[in-house]
């Protein structure tokens, strides 16, 4: 439907020994549906995960995932999105707190910042869900962005979105047709940053032939940002695009950057002057003409010393590739520790120089 909201609430406690990974799976008894967790620790900090495994598609069997966010803020932004053709982005608001919130949702299209009827004054229960369709509201747009602000209380903002549209790829290979036709199919979990930053860092994809990247910046201020696409490197950052963001606009940066390059292909930074935006990267693989991911990863605010990657998942199907990145001015050592399931301890896989700059 257009809106559903639910209060139902189911309480468990399970104990994560010291150097090692749990897994919880959400009961699939009774009506399918719609739900959200919040997670506490009793003693320590822990990394956590959300995975949703599916039906099979034409790119085979679905399992988008996301990363969790760190609690619920005023505000919280879905950066991508799209309802042209059968796409479709169900907006998920949940209060983990025990007071109500009130929430207003806009919707940008591209050019401007709508605020459906439908979508203001929207009251989020206590430890409650509201879900919301956002095809039924807005119609047919091909790049849409949402801001969503609680007017009182808080909220996590997530959205589940599916793409199934044809779209108009350009060519840069020479004698090739100039515009082909492509058959976008993926589905996409992924929970909204709670602010817009000055800047975006993505690291390097997998390498792999057909494989191509847009990203998608969204400006929730009121006045315009100048932006730029820049890969960094130990010779410092020189933009390879510089464009204008509308307030409350979205502007895309698409293939390819530079000749014989690929934006995404290697790591980028996405700088923000005169504002802050919220940054999206979608990944295509081109050759099968399918949408083989939908990757909303808004990136990093900056490099650290340690990092924890939950949910990993390794077996005949699936690979888990870990990108390292060293933006600064001198080589560190590194050292991966795999975490395995269930078990109280850790796995040392290796230790990798990283140089300056790659």
């Amino acid at each position: 439907g257009a809106i559903s909201a639910t209060s139902s609430v189911t309480a468990l406690r399970r104990k994560v020994f010291g150097d090692s990974q749990a897994v919880v799976e959400l009961s699939r008894r009774g009506r399918a549906g719609f739900a959200a967790v919040s997670v506490e620790s009793d003693r320590g900090g822990i990394g956590v995960s959300e995975a949703i495994e599916g039906a099979a598609n034409a790119t085979g069997k679905v399992l988008p995932s996301s990363p969790c966010t760190l609690g619920s803020a005023q505000n919280g932004y879905i950066p991508a999105g799209s309802t042209a053709g059968s796409s479709s982005v169900t907006l998920s608001l949940f209060d983990p707190l025990a007071t109500p919130a009130v929430v207003d949702v806009s919707v940008s299209n591209g050019s401007g910042l709508s605020s459906p009827p439908a979508f203001q004054g929207l009251v989020v229960p206590a430890s409650g869900l509201v879900v919301l369709d956002l095809r039924r509201w807005v119609f047919q747009v091909s790049s849409l962005a949402v801001n969503a602000t609680a007017v009182s209380g808080s909220v996590v903002v997530g959205a589940l979105e599916h793409t199934s549209e044809i779209v108009e790829i350009a060519s840069a290979s020479p004698g090739s047709r100039p515009v082909t036709h492509a058959n976008l199919v993926g589905t996409s979990l992924l929970v909204g940053p709670n602010k817009a930053l000055r800047q975006w860092a993505f690291t390097a994809l997998q390498s792999r032939i057909g494989v191509s990247s847009m990203f998608s910046v969204y400006d929730p201020g009121n006045t315009p940002v100048s932006v730029s696409v820049a890969p960094p490197g130990p010779s410092g950052k020189v933009a390879a695009l510089t464009q204008q963001v509308p307030p409350g606009g979205i502007v895309s940066f698409a293939t390819p950057i530079a000749p014989g390059t690929r934006l995404g292909a290697e790591s980028v930074v996405i700088s923000a002057e005169g504002g802050a935006v919220v940054v999206a990267r979608l990944t295509t693989r081109q050759r099968s003409r399918v949408l083989e991911e939908l990757n909303s990863t808004s990136g990093t605010a900056g490099p650290k010393d340690k990092w924890l990657l939950p949910g990993a998942m390794v077996n005949r199907g699936v690979d888990d590739i870990v990108t390292l990145e060293n933006p600064g001015g001198r080589t560190v050592s590194v050292t991966l520790l795999e975490l395995t399931y269930g078990l109280a301890q850790e796995v040392p896989l290796e230790i990798v120089e990283v140089l300056a700059g790659t």
